[in-house]
């Protein structure tokens, strides 16, 4: 009897102790391990999350884990201009938010692209939990400028749960699917589920080997490249503003920004205008239009608004070269296969309003 009771004692301490083994297990799934590793391989997984794979993700370890891919990412598309890093697009970029519970630069380059807000205007919850519905948010507010957006009714079909994911989530949800970002299992999303390391590690690779994503955006709308080494940017919860501080720097340094203004300004434009004049015609450009009223007023050096749907954009402004406002939307606007944005998708058709 006593040898059957110490059988039993040891058995029971056998199966409680399975659940911890299984959260300290260093390796990847099998399901997973393959692309794990391929992502690990290409410099896309921060050193702290290369280890307990199954664990559940924070914001924080997933900010810092988007921002490296990403980062991998657009160096990798554009190896003939200087790298992004940290630092880098920090000195380019203010960001004008001020989270109470952080102040991790890889947290302030995720807000500023446009992928990860905070729960509240000066809380960013680092070591909250993410949930599937809110990780494809994230992923898809990441992508969408120069990804394209798909709404598939075939992959909303495919989740006998859709109608579970949150009504602000599901644009994003049949977006990730539709570009193979995130998927779910067994006909369900599941978006009340936590995202795991390796799950995040996924989506990540996913981006970076299959998702057309060559440009970075400044909350996934305003182009910002390290070639245009002069301009500079604030951003913020609602807004883009952008300015050219040197107007003599072309004196000294040849700045691509001013090149390709000049290609732009022909003949027929007059006088070369001041940098300020040439940069608000030129990003306009950018925004994948063409109005001649933005070009006469930059011309005549005068301010112009033009409302794009999900945003406004003033040029010249009496503080700012560009000051864009976003509006409702915005987190779905691209420029890929016609330019719209919000769901369903409404197509942009700029107009002037000032």
């Amino acid at each position: 009897m006593k040898k059957m009771i110490a059988f039993i004692i040891a058995v029971a301490a056998f199966f409680t102790s399975l659940p911890a083994l299984a959260a300290t297990n260093n390796t990847p799934s099998s399901w997973a391990e393959s692309d794990v590793n391929a992502a690990i391989s290409a410099g896309l997984v921060p050193d702290r999350l290369k280890s307990n794979y199954q664990a559940a993700i924070t914001r924080d370890e997933f900010a810092e884990l988007l921002v490296q891919s990403i980062f991998t990412k657009i160096n990798k598309e554009n190896s003939s201009e200087s790298p992004w890093d940290i630092p880098t697009f920090l000195k380019k970029v203010d960001v004008d938010v001020t989270f109470m519970d952080t102040d991790a630069d890889y947290i302030k380059v995720a807000y500023a692209i446009g992928a990860i807000n905070g729960i509240s205007d000066t809380e960013f919850a680092p070591d909250k939990l993410i949930t599937r519905q809110e990780a494809a948010t994230m992923l898809v507010n990441t992508v969408h400028y120069s990804s394209g957006l798909g709404f598939s009714d075939l992959v909303k079909k495919s989740y006998n749960d859709f109608n579970k994911i949150a009504t602000w989530a599901q644009p994003q949800v049949l977006a990730a699917g539709s570009r193979g970002i995130m998927q779910g299992t067994g006909g369900k999303f599941d978006p009340l589920g936590t995202f795991t390391r390796e799950q995040a590690i996924l989506a990540m690779y996913r981006v970076y080997h299959h998702v057309n994503f060559s440009t970075l955006t400044l909350k996934g709308v305003a182009i910002v490249r390290t070639m245009y080494e002069n301009t500079h940017y604030h951003v913020g919860k609602d807004y883009i503003y952008m300015d050219y501080p040197d107007e003599d720097y072309v004196n000294s340094n040849v700045d691509n920004l001013w090149l390709n203004m000049y290609d732009l300004w022909d003949d027929g434009s007059g006088d070369f205008p001041s940098l300020a004049q040439a940069t608000a015609t030129y990003l306009y450009k950018t925004l994948g239009t063409n109005m001649p009223e933005v070009r006469a007023a930059s011309e005549a050096n005068k301010s112009i608004t033009v409302d794009f749907g999900y945003m406004t954009y003033t040029t010249l402004t009496k503080d700012h070269v560009l000051e864009m406002k976003l509006k409702p939307g915005y987190e779905l606007m691209t420029v890929i296969a016609g330019y719209h944005y919000g769901y369903p998708a409404i197509d942009v058709e700029p107009k002037v309003i000032g």
